[in-house]
């Protein structure tokens, strides 16, 4: 998912449960595993009678409003049920619909899905993929005609981040930088967030900052506005390997394993249709969904480790 920008502490809870409806259930943790009787004894949740996704813009919410209508349609064809997709505005708040139960399904960034796991127990059922990979990169750029060599020349010079939450954008340079032995928050002579991929790599071009991060190769995107962009930009370093974005399931507590194979099948069902890879390529530029296991996420948990990250306070600051 490509970055976005987004506040919240209580509102969006609000918001969320606005949208998306009260809790089933009354809310809670799952834990990662079914409910269980006094007995003891497993409750495996009843079969849901209708599907509700979270989504989370990207880009326009509007336009993403307008493509989920048909991509309701055809995955309510595959399940045999109703579907409805609603938009939140935060990664939180599609965290805490998956929470309560409210929403069975979210497309969430990697890190929002770390914190769904831990939190909620939901689990990863499919996994981006964008141009042949199921990965993507982060990348440090500079001007052409830069002095900046490597990245320990970057001491004392101007550099402009994505966002705090932004995975290419801050968090996997951040952790790109530290392995080097330089530290993001004393390095730089002044460091930003520029708010935007394209923003961070136009204050190069324009000579705000001597350097910044953003995800490989954003260059390709902005090539209408910088024809010569390639020729006046090059990469310096190039982060490790990022997961991509998973669609993530609620944990057992309100969707059984049965159910959840379900879903993930007619989700694979619309994908792999032409009307479907349409429709979700239009939503988030996803060209292919494939199984994914947390497993898959492990690299984005020692990530945050090595930042010292409290993943549910950084996702809140969007």
């Amino acid at each position: 998912m490509k970055p976005g920008k987004f506040l919240f502490i209580i509102a969006p809870l609000c918001l969320a449960i606005a949208l998306c409806g009260c809790p089933k259930g009354g809310g809670g943790e799952s834990g990662g595993t079914s409910a269980r009787s006094s007995g003891g004894e497993a409750i495996v949740p009843p079969a849901p009678d209708s599907v509700k996704i979270a989504f989370v813009p990207s880009t326009e919410a509007e336009k993403i409003v307008e493509e989920t209508v048909e991509f309701d349609k055809l995955l309510g064809a595959a399940l045999g049920i109703p579907v409805k997709s609603v938009v939140l505005p935060h990664y939180v708040a599609a965290v805490e619909a998956l929470g309560t139960g409210d929403c069975l399904v979210g497309w969430i960034p990697p890190l929002a899905y770390i914190y769904a796991n831990d939190r909620h127990g939901a689990r990863p059922a499919l996994i981006a993929v964008r141009k042949g990979q199921p990965y993507y990169q982060g990348q440090i750029v500079v001007r052409a005609d830069s002095d900046i060599e490597h990245l320990e020349d970057l001491r004392g010079k101007r550099f402009a981040f994505v966002d705090p939450n932004s995975t290419s954008g801050n968090l996997y340079p951040r952790a790109l930088l530290k392995a080097q032995g330089i530290d993001p928050d004393t390095y730089f002579k002044a460091a930003i967030y520029s708010g935007g991929h394209d923003t961070a790599l136009f204050a190069v071009l324009q000579g705000s900052v001597d350097a910044c991060a953003c995800f490989v190769d954003v260059r390709e995107r902005v090539k209408d506005v910088y024809p010569n962009v390639m020729q006046e930009t090059r990469v310096i370093a190039v982060t490790d390997n990022i997961p991509g974005d998973p669609v993530v399931l609620a944990g057992g507590k309100y969707l059984s394993d049965e159910w959840a194979d379900k879903i993930t099948a007619a989700l694979l069902e619309v994908m792999h249709s032409p009307e479907g890879k349409r429709v979700i390529y239009d939503i988030y530029e996803i060209d292919d969904l494939i199984p994914a296991t947390d497993s898959d996420f492990e690299v984005v948990r020692r990530m945050a480790k090595d930042l010292d990250m409290d993943v549910a306070a950084s996702l809140k600051t969007r």
